[in-house]
């Protein structure tokens, strides 16, 4: 992945139909030599990076394979993304600091129409400065998931390849 992004996608469209592509990346799964992790839902896969490496920033690829062109090929749409926690926190924080902002703005202004010094209006660049620092963190864990995001990957596109092709 040279193109830094959160939350990174892709869309492929490949000539097979969904139920055999999604037959391929169980088989995939399911071999024993195999470290990548995920589970299946119909037209749903999440693919994981094994146990044994999984950090902090580790993180997962979402997977939908829909059929296109009357079911002559399929689509498949990838969303590279942090894991449900750690993308929680990363809301929990944006919403905090975005909150902290618009009551210091709530509480400046009333301090601003009394005639008081509207000393709480500094809380607006402070929780600007603050999500943008949170943006700047998720970028840098990515950085630190670059090397799993291309194993997954990797994983996915070999697995969906066909047994022909991977000789």
């Amino acid at each position: 992945m040279s193109v830094k992004r959160i939350r990174p996608r892709f869309v492929n469209r490949i000539p097979d139909q969904p139920r055999e592509l999604l037959c391929r990346l169980k088989e995939s799964l399911d071999r024993p030599d195999v470290a990548i992790r995920g589970e299946i839902y119909g037209h749903h896969a999440v693919l994981k990076v094994p146990e044994g490496e999984v950090h902090f920033w580790s993180p997962q690829l979402s997977i939908d394979i829909e059929p296109d062109d009357g079911g002559k090929q399929a689509v498949v749409r990838g969303l590279y993304g942090p894991r449900p926690a750690v993308w929680t926190m990363f809301v929990g924080l944006y919403a905090m600091w975005i909150f902290c902002g618009l009551m210091g703005l709530v509480i400046g202004y009333s301090q601003w129409s009394l005639d008081r010094s509207p000393t709480f209006l500094w809380a607006i660049p402070v929780a600007i400065v603050l999500c943008m620092a949170v943006y700047g963190l998720a970028f840098y864990g990515q950085h630190l998931g670059n090397s799993q995001m291309v194993s997954l990957g990797a994983f996915l596109e070999k697995a969906l390849a066909g047994p022909d092709q991977n000789e």
